[in-house]
């Protein structure tokens, strides 16, 4: 398993590293605190659904503005609603390719998007719905991390089925349906 501050500060340096190649001076983030909370739990929902096991050891809770890891918290509170500088980057620290994979993976899917809009989308997801209770900081499920984005990565595969058929010009038939979900 991986630190979870270690894939914290990997999560900056990889989008200083986008912002870099888009040919900005000087290295930047666009990472508050609430954003890194919840690149975070997708990085430990993406793992789940894709690997069957949890990235990291630290419990998410449900907090007013969606998952929070404390530890996590506490490290960078002292930014409140600003960016989060770019860590320098250590040569002992290694969070592993498959934490990196999964990070790129989870950077390209959400990291466009604004701390606000991913507080609303995990408002909007199982995990979160299912045990956010006001001012008690109930942890999240990996059982029910791992039901609810294993769900997703089967819808999105059958949308991009959808879309291979009907680039092909026609839908797919209800055998054709059948043969993908029983597929190897």
């Amino acid at each position: 398993m991986v630190d979870v501050k270690a894939l914290a500060r990997y999560l900056l340096r990889l989008n200083s590293e986008q912002y870099a190649e888009l040919g900005t001076e000087e290295p930047s983030t666009d990472i508050s605190p609430m954003k890194l909370q919840k690149l975070l739990y997708y990085c430990q929902g993406y793992a789940l659904a894709i690997l069957d096991e949890p990235l990291f050891r630290d419990s998410i809770e449900a907090w007013g503005y969606g998952p929070v890891i404390d530890s996590v918290y506490q490290e960078y509170k002292k930014y409140k609603g600003e960016y989060i500088p770019v860590p320098c980057p250590s040569s002992e620290e290694r969070i592993g390719e498959t934490a990196e994979k999964i990070a790129r993976l989870v950077m390209y899917d959400k990291g466009r998007y604004s701390p606000l809009t991913l507080s609303n989308m995990t408002h909007q997801e199982a995990p979160w719905k299912g045990v956010f209770v006001p001012r008690e900081n109930r942890c999240l499920s990996l059982d029910t991390m791992r039901e609810f984005f294993s769900s997703l990565f089967v819808q999105k595969s059958e949308e991009q089925e959808l879309k291979a058929f009907r680039s092909q010009g026609s839908d797919p038939t209800r055998q054709e349906w059948n043969d993908i979900a029983h597929a190897p």
